[in-house]
């Protein structure tokens, strides 16, 4: 699936492209020439200098946090923004300086809630559950999507670690399955996304069927 490519510096597909951060040097061409006599000269620069400081070349280099931006409630900055594949990088608690990663609006990753796919998916798996016995409409054998959805659940969270969930957003009309949030990217491992790779996969998404992330439909940002 293609958002699943994502990659980031964090071990997270879903959380946004390279920084850009590069460190560029000359050519060895560049770094010295030949004078006149034969001789090779060395040019003058900075690094002769001792007055100018120079980084700790066994320091890894960190990439500056952007400050946190003015979210105002009833404007539509991050609805404009949102869905995409890629969250921001004001988005993004790693990117922000921000002292909690909960001061940033509330945005899941997911997919459509596609109950034709999944609810066969379980049963082929034995995850469903079935009405024993006649309640209310359903009547014994019916599937309890409730109990199969619980089962569902549990059976993620203790093979990835990661808690489905499913949410109402911004962008899409029903609710999504949503895996995380970008309050919780800081604890995302590449491991755990391809557990959600595989699992669409194993579901039957389409591969055209891209992961997004959505803003939380009870924000209005």
């Amino acid at each position: 699936m293609s958002a699943m490519a994502t990659t980031s510096s964090q071990p997270d597909a879903a959380h946004y492209a390279n920084s850009g951060h590069s460190i560029s040097s000359a050519s060895d061409s560049d770094s010295s020439s030949l004078t006149a006599s034969g001789q090779t000269s060395i040019p003058s620069g900075p690094h002769d200098d001792p007055s100018v400081a120079h980084p700790d070349p066994g320091k890894p280099l960190v990439p500056c946090k952007e400050p946190m931006r003015d979210f105002k409630w009833g404007g539509n900055l991050v609805r404009k923004a949102l869905p995409v594949g890629t969250i921001p990088r004001w988005l993004d608690p790693s990117r922000v300086d921000v002292a909690e990663p909960t001061k940033l609006p509330l945005c899941w990753y997911g997919v459509p809630f596609e109950r034709d796919l999944i609810y066969p998916y379980l049963a082929r798996i034995g995850l469903a559950s079935y009405y024993k016995r006649e309640l209310l409409r359903a009547k014994p054998g019916d599937l309890d999507v409730f109990r199969t959805w619980a089962n569902m659940e549990k059976w993620f969270k203790r093979l990835s670690g990661i808690k489905l969930d499913l949410n109402l957003v911004w962008g899409h009309p029903t609710p999504i399955l949503t895996f995380f949030s970008n309050h919780e990217l800081l604890r995302i491992t590449q491991a755990q996304v391809y557990r959600i790779d595989d699992l669409l996969e194993d579901i039957g998404y389409d591969r055209d069927c891209e992961l997004m992330w959505y803003l939380d439909r009870n924000l209005s940002y």
